[in-house]
């Protein structure tokens, strides 16, 4: 059976759920435990339980279904446990960037589910910024994952040694970086994603000076962040990209709007997820991530 993306709840939806009837009830504590058992069977332990189907909810949301019911239940949660998480036609390529990591044993929490790109913020007035990383687990980094610096604005030499310190990948330049800076980065080998603000409309004709100076573009939402806002811009506006150069999309990524991305005429190459996968900023839920992850093989 397959199961869409809109069909996946919150992580924390079932775990919040469960609580409140021991909260209300602690007799409801022995059937507790049993069914948590079985929610994370496949997934491992971990706080916040695993995630489930809305038809799960449907179930769980009622109290008088959860006590008359609990054979039921677990008959449901068997049946889905090891489901085949799928995405709609053509988003089966997809790349996985996941942004803003600063916490060491997080990173290393990370890189167990092998993401195509990790993302590390050098900017001081982000919430995420990253002043003083692991050198030695950056340096350990495996091929398959790519070292993403993000900057705004900053001053190129500073964009040189972070680059050099940590044999950064990629550098994201998320401000207003003009060609010539951008020129002197690919003159030396840097690599570049350019990042682009995107509201209601976008002008793509900004992209044309950038063209061959950068390996790929970055769409995100115009925020009052640079970047982390959270929020989906109008992805239709995509439909009118008609560069050869690829792209990745960024704002407001979560597992229940993925599957519209299958909508995007032109298929990025790449999503960035960020906020909606964190339990706190810079400290990423990796229960939810892994489910993503699932979602993209």
């Amino acid at each position: 059976m397959e199961i869409s993306g809109n069909e996946i709840n919150s992580i924390k939806t079932f775990y919040d759920a469960i609580e409140k009837e021991l909260i209300s009830d602690r007799n409801w504590g022995r059937n507790f435990n049993a069914l948590r058992d079985i929610i994370m069977g496949g997934f491992g332990k971990t706080e916040y339980g695993q995630p489930f189907t809305l038809m799960w909810k449907n179930h769980l949301e009622s109290r008088r279904a959860m006590k008359t019911d609990f054979d039921d239940i677990i008959a449901l949660i068997k049946e889905f446990q090891h489901v085949e998480l799928q995405l709609p036609n053509g988003m089966s390529d997809l790349k996985l960037k996941v942004c803003g990591m600063r916490e060491s044993h997080n990173i290393g929490q990370l890189l167990e589910l092998r993401p195509d790109f990790m993302g590390f913020i050098f900017f001081e007035r982000s919430k995420r910024f990253a002043p003083d990383l692991d050198k030695e687990l950056l340096l350990g980094f495996p091929e398959t994952t790519k070292k993403v610096g993000v900057f705004v604005n900053a001053p190129i030499q500073q964009v040189k040694e972070k680059v050099r310190q940590y044999k950064l990948d990629y550098v994201q330049l998320h401000g207003d970086e003009s060609v010539e800076y951008v020129g002197e980065l690919f003159a030396i080998g840097i690599k570049v994603i350019k990042v682009f603000s995107v509201g209601d409309k976008f002008d793509f004709d900004r992209l044309k000076p950038y063209k061959g100076l950068v390996d790929f573009f970055l769409f995100d939402t115009k925020g009052k962040e640079r970047g982390g806002n959270g929020v989906v811009f109008n992805w239709e506006v995509l439909n009118d990209y008609s560069y050869d150069v690829p792209y990745f999309l960024s704002g407001g990524i979560d597992l229940e709007n993925l599957e519209d991305i299958a909508h995007i005429k032109v298929q990025p190459y790449a999503i960035d997820v960020n906020s909606k996968f964190e339990l706190e900023p810079g400290l990423k839920d990796i229960v939810q991530v892994k489910m993503l992850k699932e979602i993209l093989k």
